[in-house]
């Protein structure tokens, strides 16, 4: 007995070794790795996988700055990247995001054999929205802005093309500058331009039922400025004409908030 028992010792040594050293260090090796991996190399979007639109908002990260704290050139090179946009951000924008600077970052692919142009769609209500594009692996190097290549003639306001290459995998740098505005949305999407018109037609769907009481609001206006006018006429007292003024610029008002709500002005921010 007392000779064999220094044999088991010596078998069970080994096991005991990997099981309370060697096996928690490979763990955590492992972990260490697959999170360096995520971190250097984002799971790419593919732009065919979708049929109208995607919502990247989980898929994409972001970095906040003072405005004009960094140039076009320096996204790439200062900018880290390290965090993906909050949850729900798309039902909830933070206020002090506002005044703000808002950097974007994704990667985007096409695994088809032939070209192929997706669309570019943050949200409402931006006065900037720039777009960059760079190949992964020479981000510094390949990093140029991205050439709208809508027509002329289309209304694209707000959406903002990008074309991909058979096969062609790229890196895309997003640069947004919010309207100070307690309306702002943050819903990053990808998305076919054969169904912008219709995206564009049901937000204003949605918008139609205060656009009739703005309207209704203009009318009435309007009615107060014939009569304030018809009144100044009479009596010749400048304060009907004043009033008729004051009528008058708050009736546009109303009028322009609705009839250029869709687009990306300054008369769409209430």
């Amino acid at each position: 007995m007392s000779g064999t028992q220094p044999a088991n010792i010596t078998s069970l040594f080994p096991d005991k070794f990997y099981q309370t050293v060697c096996k928690p260090c490979l763990v955590c090796l492992f972990v260490i790795f697959c999170s360096l991996q995520g971190i250097a190399q984002d799971a790419a979007i593919n732009i065919n996988d979708f049929r109208n639109f995607k919502y990247i908002d989980s898929l994409a990260r972001y970095e906040l700055t003072l405005p004009g704290a960094v140039t076009d050139a320096d996204i790439p090179g200062k900018l880290i990247f390290a965090n993906f946009l909050p949850s729900k951000i798309s039902n909830k924008l933070p206020d002090n995001w506002v005044e703000q600077e808002l950097f974007l970052k994704f990667t985007i692919v096409n695994d088809t054999t032939v070209a192929r142009v997706t669309s570019f769609y943050p949200g409402m209500y931006f006065t900037k929205i720039k777009l960059f594009r760079a190949k992964p692996g020479s981000i510094a190097s390949t990093f140029t802005p991205v050439v709208d290549s809508a027509a002329i003639d289309r209304s694209t306001d707000g959406y903002k093309m990008i074309s991909l290459e058979a096969g062609e995998k790229a890196v895309i740098f997003v640069r947004l500058r919010f309207l100070r505005s307690s309306q702002n949305t943050l819903v990053p999407m990808l998305m076919k331009p054969d169904y912008i018109d219709k995206h564009r037609a049901v937000n204003l769907v949605k918008k139609s039922g205060l656009d009739v009481v703005t309207y209704l609001a203009s009318g009435m206006m309007l009615m107060m400025i014939i009569y304030s006018v018809a009144t100044f006429i009479q009596n010749r007292r400048k304060e009907f004409l004043y009033y008729a003024l004051y009528a008058f610029f708050t009736g546009l008002l109303l009028f322009l908030i609705s009839f250029l709500g869709m687009r990306l002005n300054y008369f769409n921010f209430i």
